[in-house]
Formats: C-alpha cells, structure tokens, sequence
C-alpha cells in the first residue's frame, strides 16, 4: 500500500486527480503507480512542511456542493464533418469546441496515448494533433504536470479549453481558485476509470497472437456491419465498435462491446475498477461548463451536451459546422455508472498476480469472465425449432430430410451440440463425400434462401473427399449460390455472412472469408484457375484467397487466386481483382485498381 499524506483521504478514495502532488511546495508528495498502475500520491514524511494545500485542492474532500445554475441547457448535436463524426465518441462536439479554440490561439487539453499505450495528458495546439485526443478512451490517464501548465497559460492570457474527468475537473478549479476567464472546462460523462496494467497486457497479448506490434487504439469508432442473428434476422446496418487496434503490418482488429473481453470485463465488473469510482460522486454532479456524453439511443453518432454555465452555453451556440437540436424531455444525458457485478478482492488479487506473472489473458481472467453473460447470444431450443420451421419445415419432406442427414437430430435440435447448417429455397443440392466435411461451429447458417419467394433457383454444394468447409457461425447465403471444393481444398466461412444470390466460390487450395463480409449479386471467388495443362506453372498452382473482416463485395465483382481483400475494402460492381486490395481502400476496374483510399464506412 504507498502511504498517502495524513492530510489526504484514504488510498481508496483517492481519485488520482494528482492535484496534490502539483501544489505541493515542498516535493513531500510525487505521483507513482499502484500495483494495477493506477497513478497515485506518494508520500515522503520527511519533506512534509503541514501547510495542508494538498487537502484543499482535493476534490475528494470538498464538503460543499457546486451551485444549481439557472441556465443549464441539454442538447445533442453532431459535426457536419464525415472524417471527424466517425473518429469520435460525442458526435464530434469536442472536436468543434477544440477548433473553436485553436483558431482563437488558444490550445487545447485532452488525453491521448502514447508508444507504451499509458494514457497521458496531454496538449494539442494544432488541428493535425486533435486525432489522438478524440474518442473514449478506458484506462486512467496521467495527470503529467497538466495543472501547473493549464494554470501557466491562463496566466500569460492564452485560450484553453481543457476536457477532463468530473473528479479532475473540480481538482483543477480548486488548483487554480476558481473559475477562469480564458479557460473553456469540459467534463465528459464518466463511467469510471480502469486499470491502466490491465490494459496495456490486454494489447499486449493481442498484439502477440496477431503477430504484430500494435500501434493504435481506438474506442467507439463507428464502422458498417452486416450481421444477422439466429433466426437470420438482419440487424441494424450501423454499430459501434467498443475497440479497434492496428497493427504494424497495416491489419487491424475490431470488436464489439459484447465480443471485446477487456471490455466486457471493465464495464460489466469492478475487477479493473478504481476502488473510488465504485462509488462516485460525480455522477450526477459537475462544476465544468459544459458536460460531453453520448446520446442515448442513437445509432447516427449524435453527441449529447450539457451547458451548465452561461459560458459553456455560448461557447456551444457561437459553433460552426455541428447541428445543434434541444433536447426536449428533462432527462439529463449525464449517466450514472453502470451497475457493475462485484468480484471478490480474493479474485481481484489472483487476477493481478496471474497478469503479473506472465499467464496468458484468457487463463487469467477465465473466472471473472464466468461472471458475465456468454459473448454470443445464448441458444435456445425454440430458436432452434424456429430456424428449422423457417427454412427446413417438416411439410416440406426434401429439405426436412436433408437437414436431419447434415446434421443428425440431437445437433438439429439441441443447441449444446453445436451450430447447424440449414438448406433453405426451393431447391438445395448438396453433395458431401467427406462425413465432416460441412461443419458449423455456432449459430445457424442458412444456404440458399430464396430472394424471392419460390423464386425456384438451385443452390449447390459440392464437397470432395480430402476437402472441407468450416463455417464460424451464423450467416445466410440467397439462392443461385454454389460452393465447389475440390481435392485438398478448405473453405473457412467467419461469422455474420450476409450473401445475395448466385455467389459462386470454387477453392482447391484455401479461402478464408472473414467477419461480417457482405456480398452482392453474381460475385465469384476462386483461388484456382482449373486443370487445364499450360506451360505457365504460375496459372495451375491454386493460392490462398482471403477476404478479410467487415470488407464489401459489390455485383459481379471477381475475386481470382493469390487475392487478399483488405480490411473494410470494398471491390466495385464488376471488377476483375487480380492483386491484393489494401485495408479500407475502394477498388474498381478490370484488372482492378485502388480508387479511393482510407475509407470511412457510414455517412
């Protein structure tokens, strides 16, 4: 335990604002980090002078509530800009207020990574240096001197708009003595810190089983999905992801709240929590001028605001480029914290030595995990029997009898056994000389869904002896659709397939489909290009194709052998890719060629 000043509240309710340690006159106190990285006081009796300033800027110890301002105002709002909105997690409200302040000379405070993945304070004073500031960001930050420079600067009459955590934020005014006229404060809606520690192993470990060195996180970046559920219902086109990291080989990682373990963990538990944000006392409380959160029930990336001061609510109305709308009930957009499961400080403890010690992610954190809801929504026997009604019922006898023989009745019905694969349509063909050849690991996967009712297409399966189709989870595939694996070939299908009819793939080698891949009508995949004998070895040597995560492949598009589509790429109607398509980049063309680079899916 590192031993707090006699003058300062408990190593539990301490909230690492690191105030203290910054009006400290005589060095009796310097910031270090607890055993799960948490930045916290140290204190050195010896230096101690007693002349108490470090109680009188903790926020912890502040006995009187901040006024009730008459002129609170709540609105949402979003930046007019494609580029900011969906790099952001407030609707791109902070950015605006930011540039707001650049032009104006001033600089601009927020928190950002650096090379190690600490969280620091740190400043931006051109627009270029805004990018790192945006978006949610889990772990605590490093105070890094930011009240000595805020407090330089407001003094030499420079600008400052300053986005901080409420805790901080009260810190930083009692730092200061109040309020300041060329300071702009901005709180964001906490929903409590986690452990630094545990985050920079979790990326660590990530990076590790990618092969690659990660160089970026983002949370709540807004990208295009595709997913379906169990009864192959589409879901909403648009999500969030709760975490995207990069690699250094251009690759990157993308998940959702629900799929992201780190995340999971550090908003459904208090394992990675900050003791004192078990109960805090900001929920609904704030002395900055303005509150930034996200909207509640918007899927578009609207940001939601609170002007509690006549300052922060013309700094808002005096924006440019965002929309601005007044919310019209009396719910505040600020949020309490969500409601956490608590884990025993026993489990806590082994959690942390587990970390420190070496042992992989999974292992470590496997019994807390158990704490949650399963990942993948729980399957149940009646979704089982609805899917099966839907696409195999029983008064159809063909389809009803080709589902009970691809799956056997006890994996049919029960979902313990495994996912299922159903032929749905008018007419499903399916030839498989490999008794596990077809296998689905979860879900349902639904093969030749008719586009249109008894539209009457056929859709055909053919599987060789030596050969495989392995299918990660739920998706569907229209009718008119043809699978063809030859001798030694595998088909790897990831989760969330969304396919129109007449997709046509053949694969000798490998072909790797990845997470929610969406297709168009007539697209054909292939990484062999036959038996034909020419003296061009090249041309009869089947390669690896691979279609990675989230990417988009438009009508009638071709993807030949060797191909490997990026990372959210998208291949335009009717090309012919014969070389690899790099992440998040637009393709067109016979051959193809990239036409637009960086993509931003929405807008």
């Amino acid at each position: 335990m590192i031993p707090l000043s006699p003058h300062l509240p408990t190593a539990t309710q301490c909230v690492g604002c690191g105030a203290c340690v910054e009006v400290c006159p005589s060095g009796a106190l310097t910031e270090t980090a607890d055993a799960w990285g948490f930045p916290t006081p140290k204190f050195d009796a010896a230096h101690c002078q007693a002349c108490g300033a470090c109680g009188k800027v903790c926020p912890v110890l502040a006995s009187e509530e901040p006024p009730a301002s008459e002129e609170k105002k709540r609105l949402t709002g979003a930046c007019k800009s494609d580029a900011v909105l969906f790099g952001s997690s407030a609707g791109g409200l902070f950015s605006a207020l930011a540039m707001r302040t650049l032009r104006a000379g001033g600089a601009v405070l927020g928190a950002a990574f650096d090379n190690a993945f600490s969280l620091v304070e740190t400043w931006a004073e051109t627009p270029e240096a805004l990018t790192a500031l945006r978006g949610l960001k889990y772990p605590q930050a490093l105070a890094n001197g930011c009240f000595r420079s805020i407090r330089e600067r407001l003094e030499a009459g420079q600008p400052v708009f300053a986005c901080l955590p409420p805790c901080r934020a009260e810190a930083l005014l009692r730092f200061l003595g109040g309020p300041s006229e060329h300071l702009l404060l901005a709180d964001v809606a906490c929903s409590g810190v986690a452990s630094p520690f545990a985050f920079q192993t979790y990326v660590k470990g990530v990076a590790s089983r990618e092969t690659g060195a990660a160089v970026s996180f983002r949370a709540t970046l807004r990208e295009l999905l595709r997913p379906t559920d169990a009864c192959n219902r589409t879901l909403p086109a648009y999500a969030w992801h709760d975490s995207a990291i990069t690699f250094a080989h251009g690759q990157g990682r993308f998940r959702q709240a629900s799929e992201e373990p780190f995340v999971r963990l550090a908003l459904g538990t208090d394992l990675f929590l900050r003791p004192a944000c078990r109960d805090c006392r900001w929920a609904n409380r704030s002395v900055a001028d303005l509150t930034l959160s996200r909207a509640t029930n918007d899927r578009w990336g609207k940001g939601g605001v609170i002007a509690h001061t006549p300052k922060g609510l013309a700094a808002l109305r005096a924006l440019t480029g965002v929309t601005l709308e007044d919310v019209t009930d009396e719910t505040s957009l600020r949020q309490p914290p969500p409601p956490r499961r608590q884990v025993p400080e026993t489990m806590r403890s082994a959690v942390l030595e587990a970390l420190k010690s070496g042992t992989p992610w999974d292992e470590a954190t496997n019994a807390a995990e158990a704490l949650l809801p399963p990942m993948m929504p729980k399957e149940t026997f009646s979704r089982r029997l609805r899917s099966l009604r839907r696409c195999a019922p029983i008064w159809r006898p063909l389809q009803f009898a080709l589902a009970c023989r691809l799956n056997g009745w006890r994996r049919l019905l029960s979902p313990g056994h495994g996912g299922i694969f159903l032929p749905a349509g008018s007419r499903a063909v399916i030839r498989c000389k490999n008794p596990k050849g077809l296998h689905v690991e979860q879900g349902v996967f639904v093969f030749g869904l008719d586009h249109v009712k008894g539209d009457g297409l056929t859709s055909r399966i053919a599987v060789d002896r030596l050969s495989s189709i392995l299918i990660r989870g739920h998706g569907r595939v229209k009718s008119g659709s043809e699978f063809l694996v030859y001798a030694g070939g595998r088909l790897e299908i990831g989760v969330g397939l969304d396919a129109e009819s007449h997709l046509e793939i053949r694969c000798a080698s490998r072909t790797v489909i990845g997470n929610y891949v969406g297709m168009g009508r007539h697209v054909t995949i292939v990484d062999n290009n036959g038996q034909h004998p020419t003296t061009n070895a090249f041309s009869n040597t089947p390669r690896v194709t691979e279609i990675c995560d989230h990417a988009w492949l438009c009508d009638g598009c071709t993807i030949m052998p060797g191909v490997r589509v990026g990372i959210g790429a998208v291949v335009s109607a009717g090309a012919v890719v014969t070389h690899s398509v790099p992440p998040y980049a637009v393709v067109a063309g016979n051959p193809a060629v990239v036409v637009g680079k960086n993509l931003l899916w929405g807008g």
